[in-house]
């Protein structure tokens, strides 16, 4: 893979979103079944991001500091904070497809910070994108509740926060921007994580260790490795795959556990529509390129 071209970039920020898909695998496990909902979010919250961060250290190679990473830092452990919220206060199919409201507060802050240009298929496939999206939101009416909703919302505005962030900070090096992050989550969460006063055991500090480092460190590193090939807006779209997937890993791995509960049919209709326009936005452009590189006129071989 040639990581310098915008394919490359594409790559790098699907083979994210297929990682942090695997959030469902790791949170659903039957073997924490025994902690209660906000014990084990918070739980899970602080030693993935400590996991993360033990792994990600030894990758730095030239840590630099600037006052322009504290936006995104704080933006990070807001969208944590603000995510655990709503997995808290709502069923967590409809706080992750509410946190991935993110692409319109991206392309609005990319817009106006960044000056990018959004080009029609962008246009075309937000306004797909969203419908999938209004369309798991109407399959939740009535079921979730307001303050879940509002902090869904939050945790959106949040990820924005750290996608923006992240795109303005390209100079620096991928595994330090992502080992600042896990650092201040580990903090921030500390004291909230030792008011449960629970302690994870056995094989929970393996699940806990994979949780943060193949779902949460590995997918960042990418990430910021794709933003540095691509726009923030059309980043932000990519990882739409992630919602679409987690269902899935869920369903494949834990369908035969007792709380296993499957997704509802307009979140299979939502997310089939939102797929659809990501293979359809992405074909089009590796064929309109394709189309651009063969009508190149070839030199002549010299005889």
């Amino acid at each position: 893979m040639n990581s310098r071209r915008p394919g490359g970039g594409v790559l790098l920020v699907a083979g994210a979103a297929i990682l942090w898909s695997t959030s469902g695998f790791f949170a659903k496990a039957p073997i924490f079944d025994d902690w209660e909902p906000f014990v084990r979010v918070t739980q899970m919250a602080f030693w993935r991001a400590v996991f993360a961060s033990l792994f990600i250290v030894v990758l730095v190679r030239n840590p630099r500091w600037s006052w322009r990473m504290l936006p995104m830092m704080a933006s990070f452990v807001a969208m944590c904070w603000a995510f655990l919220q709503a997995l808290v206060n709502t069923e967590a199919s409809t706080a992750i497809w509410l946190q991935y409201t993110a692409p319109v507060f991206v392309i609005t802050g990319s817009v106006c910070f960044f000056r990018e240009s959004i080009r029609r298929q962008d246009v075309w496939f937000m306004g797909t994108a969203f419908t999938g999206l209004a369309i798991i939101l109407f399959g939740q009416m009535g079921i979730a509740s307001t303050a879940g909703l509002v902090y869904g919302v939050l945790a959106g505005v949040f990820y924005a926060g750290v996608i923006l962030s992240l795109r303005g900070l390209r100079e620096f090096d991928s595994a330090w921007l992502v080992f600042l992050n896990q650092l201040a989550t580990t903090i921030v969460f500390f004291p909230v994580m030792l008011s449960t006063e629970v302690i994870p055991s056995g094989i929970q500090w393996g699940y806990l260790a994979g949780f943060g480092i193949i779902q949460l460190c590995l997918p960042y590193l990418l990430f910021t490795h794709g933003l540095r090939r691509i726009t923030s807006h059309e980043a932000s779209l990519i990882v739409l795959l992630e919602p679409i997937l987690v269902p899935i890993w869920v369903f494949l791995v834990w369908r035969n556990s007792s709380d296993y509960e499957p997704p509802r049919v307009l979140t299979l209709v939502g997310g089939s529509i939102i797929l659809l326009s990501l293979i359809v936005r992405y074909t089009s452009e590796m064929l309109q390129s394709q189309s651009r590189r063969n009508s190149i006129p070839r030199k002549p071989d010299s005889e």
